[in-house]
């Protein structure tokens, strides 16, 4: 199946590298990549040109001049730009485990969308995410969270669980059926 993951981004060159390099880790590798850019300076546009140099990653950049906040005048532009069968919405600040991909792919059905949700950490923590905590997957690790900031809480206790205890616990505690666009997914079509 074809696949474009779409997100939005303005003037965050730190975050939108770090949410590049979860993609070049991607356990399912055959997708592009657009990027749907509110009017950013061109920092961004270097990052972009220098990240799809360095992880090989198929990358097209939809800008449009800053006019204020135009956020969805620029997604609507970048969802015409899309060529493939599916896809994958998130944000240009959620740093994608290796199988957000993989996941999205493996669930979904034709006629449906799919929506999940995103796991929020303290500033503190997402700063201090560097680019190896990401490609080996540590941030991603209940322990590393932990040492780094984040809170114990029941609201957390997601992203502790595995496959058999995150399979349960999705279905005792669904995310809500709205379409979210830091974390869905839709057929084009």
């Amino acid at each position: 199946m074809n696949v474009t993951v779409l997100f939005t981004t303005y003037n965050s060159p730190k975050w939108l590298e770090k949410v590049l390099w979860g993609f070049s880790v991607q356990t399912h590798r055959d997708f592009d990549i657009i990027i749907a850019d509110d009017g950013s300076t061109d920092e961004t546009r270097q990052l972009i040109d220098r990240m799809r140099s360095e992880t090989g990653i198929r990358i097209k950049h939809v800008w449009h001049e800053d006019h204020g906040f135009q956020k969805c005048e620029i997604l609507n532009k970048a969802i015409l730009q899309v060529e493939s069968d599916y896809i994958i919405f998130t944000d240009g600040d959620c740093i994608p485990r290796a199988d957000f991909v993989e996941e999205h792919l493996k669930c979904a059905k034709p006629g449906c969308f799919l929506t999940g949700s995103v796991a929020r950490l303290p500033m503190s923590t997402s700063e201090h995410i560097g680019k190896e905590d990401i490609t080996s997957g540590a941030c991603f690790n209940w322990d590393w969270l932990v040492e780094n900031g984040l809170l114990v809480t029941r609201k957390n206790m997601k992203l502790r669980a595995r496959k058999y205890a995150g399979n349960i616990l999705n279905h005792l505690t669904p995310a809500r059926t709205n379409f979210t666009g830091c974390n869905a997914s839709a057929w084009t079509k």
